[in-house]
């Protein structure tokens, strides 16, 4: 019988070999590759900000729909203690993120750890004498420190004995000064029988405001009257005959 050398083994072995070899080189591979990236990531701290900030947007945007148009700012809180006075960050915690969309006027407080989004915001750009500036860490694409605000929480009773009588002040106040005002609801006064416009002050708070309003309205600023339920509202509108 004529006897062939074992071609068969051989054949065999040689993609073995090259599947081994193959498995042996591909960790090394990546995490070269890992290596080299960061490397260069760190010569070139723009650019790291830049990746950091598309992760960072591609994450948010699982949980929510972000404004189109424009390319966010990022931030990060890193002493909430510093930040507490501001309802934005009455919930926040250090390690948060924050996109700051200047256009859109739009702030979102986002928790990575949780992949959360604790709290979405209009952007108020300008002085308030009621908002300290935050201080946060920021990337090295962020701006100047940034005042994010809530918009005043406004309710509105009709303390006359015409119906839906609140509608159109509610329109009037929503006119002129948009997303700075909430209004939370619109009531019957305990009593239908106020012969003025009354704007109550209720957290004593924003002073600069309430006052602009009872002079848009041509009313006056009091107290809360003896009888009527306090709202959970920052300002209090009484309209009167």
């Amino acid at each position: 019988m004529i006897k062939f050398p074992s071609i068969s083994k051989k054949i065999f072995l040689a993609p073995l070999i090259i599947l081994i070899l193959f498995t042996a080189i591909l960790p090394s591979y990546y995490f070269y590759s890992k290596y080299e990236k960061n490397r260069k990531l760190l010569e070139n701290p723009r650019e790291a900000a830049r990746e950091e900030l598309g992760s960072l947007i591609e994450e948010v945007g699982k949980v929510v729909e972000l404004p189109g148009g424009e390319e966010p700012t990022a931030a990060t809180v890193s002493d909430k203690e510093k930040l507490k006075n501001q309802p934005f960050f009455a919930r926040s915690e250090n390690g948060d993120r924050v996109l700051i969309y200047t256009q859109a006027k739009k702030a979102i407080l986002y928790r990575p750890s949780i992949h959360k989004v604790i709290d979405i915001a209009p952007l108020i750009i300008g002085p308030s004498e009621n908002t300290p500036t935050p201080t946060i860490v920021t990337s090295e694409n962020t701006p100047a420190p940034t005042k994010i605000l809530k918009p005043v929480r406004v309710s509105i009773y009709n303390g006359t004995p015409a119906m839906g009588f609140s509608l159109g002040f509610e329109k009037k106040l929503k006119e002129k000064y948009g997303e700075k005002i909430e209004i939370t609801e619109r009531e019957t006064a305990g009593k239908n029988t106020y012969s003025e416009i009354l704007v109550v002050n209720l957290t004593g708070k924003d002073t600069t405001l309430a006052e602009d309003i009872s002079q848009f309205l041509g009313a006056k600023i009091g107290a809360l009257p003896e009888g009527e339920i306090r709202p959970e509202a920052d300002i209090l509108i009484i309209l009167g005959k």
